[in-house]
């Protein structure tokens, strides 16, 4: 039978693949083809009604986009130089600061939100040609580099991990056990003033292999903070120009179009701002689960497991790649396969990944004292944790604890977090189950999204990798919702790191507990909905 072409009052007709059209019979009735053949259809109309959404917005040259985008970048990298990442160490033409008027640290925040705002419009408007077909990856290119490059030559933005990154690299040069002290113990000078005070005291959650990592940064530097923040700079620019040829060969093995996998990965202003501007270590994550998932794609599990365990090392929840390798291993037949053929492989590369994963925290010499501090960061609090949020409202109306002293969202209490994250345990089995169908990548993007959303805290950055797989695997409503929460998540940290509103602002923490619960029910509504019979 052949497809029957719909129109569908746009420039570009959907096919609607023949049989689509059987009603709920076919879609509910068990036969996984039928529900697939259903589902590609209704991605296939949801693309056709975004192309006619934007059908009436005029088109803007992508001479245009970049420039603006470059305006924006510029202007959130001239905040950095004037104190709106509220710093005082010295770069590179930090003396600029002293031309800011009075109160400037605050107008100079303004400057930055403003900047990022510009980049996030052009970037939309970049998005309209992309869909029209009118921007290829050569604009989008043009894009991040105008985009990128002032807040890559710029003093961080939007986070205050890497100052601290430097400082507990030096702990472990000095000798401390980062396991037991904070930086504290580094004592006065340029680490008191620009460090933050929530981990003085508090000890590292952070992998061996990461502290050896940022040893070695410290150590190569002297301590230096802006040194520090420098060679981190080249380490993040390194992961992501080497995640670049490996998203072009996930995209060439999906027959996806290149541009809007650029647009939505490489141009994003969400990884632009945390990634290449905040500095966060999650940033070396990407290029190894990518790694692993290129390698699974060429069928050596082998290599694939090996790098997950490696991003495990780097962020413990990575670790959940390497098991649904092993869970594709053991419940997809292989070429008629005995089941205890592909036992035995399962509990080979089962091992692997775990010797590994064991191996290199052996070997770092530093022990496995970072599993107890896991939770460390959980003791932090925002509006976009779903679990605070929660609490923060049902303690606005008298049940539970308020916020503690100094701090605008209640913390969710201890059991309300191991609740949380036994379901996303759970989700995460129910996904391995279900993995021949579901495959690696999209489970494992739920399951990231799935154990971020049900832990303690929830920051942007959390988000960036699970966007990625969802960009690259998922279908065309999972990768409306990247655009929208991306666009959203970008403004959800302060230009000097701090997340959320002061504890003064008492009301506008509860505004923000309902708005992104809310945007996070709406979000799944869209990925799940299931349409209705014609």
């Amino acid at each position: 039978m052949t497809p029957e072409a719909v129109t569908t009052g746009g420039p570009h007709p959907v096919e609607l693949p023949a049989g689509a059209r059987s009603g709920p019979g076919s879609a509910g009735s068990g036969n996984s083809g039928g529900r697939g053949v259903r589902r590609r259809w209704v991605d296939q109309q949801l693309t056709a009604r975004v192309r006619r959404a934007v059908t009436g917005v005029p088109d803007v040259p992508v001479g245009l986009c970049i420039g603006v985008g470059l305006l924006g970048s510029c202007l959130a990298a001239a905040s950095a130089f004037v104190g709106g990442n509220g710093r005082r160490v010295p770069w590179p033409g930090s003396g600029l600061r002293s031309l800011w008027p009075a109160h400037g640290n605050s107008a100079a925040q303004v400057a930055g939100i403003v900047g990022v705002a510009l980049v996030v419009v052009a970037w939309l408007a970049l998005g309209v040609g992309v869909l029209r077909r009118r921007a290829g990856v050569r604009g989008v290119l043009g894009f991040a580099v105008a985009a990128g490059a002032p807040l890559a030559l710029a003093p961080a933005l939007f986070s205050e991990d890497p100052w601290t990154y430097v400082a507990i690299g030096q702990l472990v040069d000095r000798g401390f056990d980062p396991y037991q002290v904070g930086w504290g113990m580094l004592g006065r000078g340029d680490y008191s003033a620009n460090l933050s005070v929530f981990w003085r005291d508090s000890p590292s959650p952070y992998s061996p292999l990461a502290l050896r990592l940022l040893q070695l940064i410290a150590h190569s530097v002297g301590g230096s903070l802006s040194g520090g923040v420098v060679t981190l700079r080249v380490l993040t620019v390194a992961a992501l120009a080497g995640s670049a040829p490996l998203l072009i060969s996930l995209t060439s093995a999906g027959r996806l179009s290149q541009a809007p996998v650029v647009w939505l990965v490489i141009a994003n202003p969400l990884l632009l701002v945390t990634f290449l501007s905040g500095l966060h270590l999650d940033v070396l994550v990407l290029p190894l689960i990518l790694t692993a998932l290129v390698a699974h794609h060429r069928g050596h599990d082998i290599p694939a497991v090996v790098a997950a365990a490696l991003a495990g090392q780097l962020k413990v929840t990575a670790l959940v790649v390497a098991g649904f390798i092993v869970a594709g291993r053991l419940l997809t037949p292989h070429d008629g396969e005995p089941f205890r053929g592909r036992v035995r492989g399962a509990a080979g590369l089962t091992g692997l990944a775990a010797g590994t994963f064991i191996g290199i925290n052996l070997g770092c010499g530093l022990g496995f004292g970072w599993l107890n501090a896991l939770s460390i960061p959980g003791r932090a609090n925002n509006v976009l944790t779903p679990l605070d949020a929660l609490t923060d409202l049902f303690s606005a109306v008298g049940v539970g604890p308020g916020p503690a002293p100094g701090q605008a969202v209640a913390t969710a209490p201890g059991w309300l977090t191991a609740v949380g994250l036994s379901i996303g345990a759970l989700a995460t089995v129910g996904l391995a189950l279900r993995v021949e169908r579901v495959g690696v990548a999209r489970a494992a993007a739920y399951s990231l999204l799935a154990l971020t959303l049900l832990n303690g805290v929830v920051w942007s950055w959390y988000f960036c990798v699970p966007f990625v797989l969802l960009v690259l695997f998922g279908s065309p409503r999972e990768q409306m919702v990247v655009v929208a929460l991306s666009t959203l998540l970008v403004f959800s940290i302060r230009p000097d790191g701090a997340g959320g509103p002061s504890s003064g602002l008492r009301v506008a923490a509860l505004i923000g507990d309902g708005f992104f619960l809310a945007v996070y029910t709406t979000a799944a509504r869209v990925v799940v909905h299931r349409p209705h019979s014609r």
